[in-house]
């Protein structure tokens, strides 16, 4: 009798979750369909995308619908927000990202990926494409926010279609193929010679404004790896892009203060 019922709770939960992956399936299907045209950019200005906030390293550029961010709806056809990076001076369309206000307390949705997919902000919409950091602390329970969750429909991803930080981009920027089983830190290092040195130096600047002297060494830290990656693109050696990007940290640690160290891991969660 146990046997028999520990049976049908197996395949009850593999049915479940194969609900899930067709559900997941379909919504993507959808949502590609819908939005292959705006791989040229001119069709999203003209369904009311505009572009907001910065171009981060590990996602790109956020463009925002803002008539239907807040009509409470999620819908496949009708992503809140595109990801624009360039490519050889020319918008490449790599991501979708849908978007939805909560009230305190209030749950995320369960379509599409599930829960654990989506992620909190919890400041204004300007706020949270500006600031060097991705994610911000906050409690669901008593502050309103907005929930996110990006999908890459539109480029490869190592952590997957779901994750919040795409670093296969540094790549797809410079016009290289993603290898398999890259090392982080040689997409990062990567990141250097497209504008991910400003990004990384304002993740400094937030965890606590450098001295003068201290600023010094960081610009030549940042200056040194930023040409080690340029002599190095050439080669794709990922060792090495991953040792200058190692080398770089280690700087970087030996010229800020014990307390902005320690304040440089919470605005940077993926060192």
């Amino acid at each position: 009798m146990i046997r028999a019922l520990l049976f049908a709770g197996i395949l009850f939960a593999c049915a479940k979750l194969a609900a899930a992956a067709d559900r997941d399936t379909e919504f993507l299907d959808r949502a590609r369909v819908a939005t292959e045209k705006y791989q040229d950019q001119p069709n999203a200005i003209l369904d009311g995308y505009r572009p907001i906030g910065r171009d981060f390293p590990g996602m790109g550029e956020h463009w925002v619908r803002i008539g239907i961010l807040f009509d409470s709806r999620i819908e496949a056809e009708h992503p809140e927000f595109l990801t624009y990076i360039s490519v050889s001076g020319k918008p490449k369309l790599v991501g979708l990202a849908y978007a939805l206000p909560l009230l305190p307390g209030e749950p995320v949705p369960d379509l599409p990926a599930g829960k654990n997919a989506w992620h909190d902000h919890f400041r204004s919409i300007d706020d949270e494409t500006m600031v060097p950091h991705h994610h911000h602390t906050g409690t669901a329970d008593d502050e309103p926010r907005i929930t996110m969750l990006h999908v890459w429909i539109w480029a490869p991803n190592p952590d997957g279609i779901f994750a919040a930080d795409n670093w296969a981009i540094p790549y797809m920027r410079l016009g290289m193929t993603p290898p398999d089983q890259a090392p982080r830190a040689a997409a990062l290092a990567l990141s250097l010679a497209s504008g991910g040195a400003d990004y990384f130096s304002m993740s400094i600047d937030a965890a606590g404004p450098p001295t003068k002297k201290q600023r010094t060494k960081i610009d030549a830290a940042f200056d040194r790896a930023r040409s080690a990656v340029d002599r190095s693109i050439r080669e794709k050696d990922l060792d090495k892009l991953s040792a200058i990007w190692m080398e770089l940290w280690k700087a970087i640690d030996a010229s800020i203060s014990a307390q902005a160290r320690e304040q440089l891991r919470t605005v940077l969660p993926h060192w």
